[in-house]
């Protein structure tokens, strides 16, 4: 009922607005009125054509821009999704190594107290770090590499000499970004790999450069071929992966190699 109200008011208008443009042209012409009188017809065609053309315009425009909002929903949905995932991803980290940190803390008391009083210094100074952070948080390299040396710190209270830590980064490193604490899962499994399951004395090597634009580091460690590693639940290295890959969106930028008696992983971070 609308729209033919609507298309009767605009024909109406429509044609009356030709008519009087025409009289004032046209006035005084003989046979004017009847020439006139036949166009009328054509006028009222006219008239409906420019309101289904309008009505036609007003919802596709009315379409498009209720599109581009449904766009940008799905794009903010998608994203708080994404952040979601991420700190889901994160939080896998640190239930596991705190747990570890407590019944090393647990069993200090017993033997040095000082010593388990240094530690829970330690762990709250790397949980004051990792905690708060979103999943898509940068962080400076030289940020990242102050947790990973008070992660070993606590580490090393654990395991004693048979644990090191060499750093090996070039000066323009230092500001180069990456996620938050992605590093930490995998000097974790070098830890676990390289230290926990071996007798052996276990240096984690950490190199770094800066490459067109893209921040390459390489994490090394050393396996003891002799010890048949427990099998886990490879959360580390698939945690780190599938950060990367939904900050970054790319799938290429972690691989894993084994070198005689080394475990190598090669991350690249590009700097946006």
């Amino acid at each position: 009922i609308t729209h033919v109200a609507a298309a009767a008011l605009l024909v109406f208008i429509w044609t009356s607005l030709i008519q009087t443009i025409l009289s004032n042209i046209f006035f005084g012409y003989d046979n004017f009125y009847a020439f006139n009188s036949e166009l009328h017809y054509y006028r009222v065609i006219g008239g409906i054509v420019l309101y289904v053309f309008i009505t036609l315009l007003y919802y596709l425009t009315i379409y498009y821009e209720e599109y581009q909002r449904k766009k940008e929903h799905e794009v903010e949905i998608e994203k708080h999704l994404k952040v979601a995932e991420l700190s889901m991803l994160k939080a896998q980290i640190n239930p596991h190594f705190i747990f570890n940190s407590l019944n090393s803390v647990s069993s200090l008391t017993l033997t040095d107290a000082e010593k388990a009083h240094e530690m829970v210094i330690t762990l709250a100074e790397f949980l004051r770090y990792s905690i708060g952070k979103t999943g898509e948080e940068l962080q400076s390299l030289t940020s990242e590499v102050n947790a990973i040396e008070l992660f070993l710190s606590i580490e090393k209270v654990r395991f004693g000499d048979r644990l090191k830590f060499e750093i090996q980064c070039s000066g323009e490193t230092s500001k180069a970004k990456l996620p938050a604490l992605i590093l930490q899962p995998l000097i974790e499994n070098a830890v676990k790999f390289g230290t926990h399951e071996s007798t052996l004395a276990n240096t984690i090597l950490m190199e770094c450069d800066l490459v067109s634009n893209e921040l390459n580091i390489m994490i090394s460690n050393k396996i003891d071929k002799m010890i048949i590693p427990k099998k886990g639940k490879g959360i580390g290295l698939e945690n780190v992966r599938t950060r990367l890959a939904l900050v970054y969106s790319r799938n290429d930028l972690l691989h894993t190699t084994t070198d005689n008696d080394a475990f190598i992983v090669n991350i690249k971070i590009p700097q946006l």
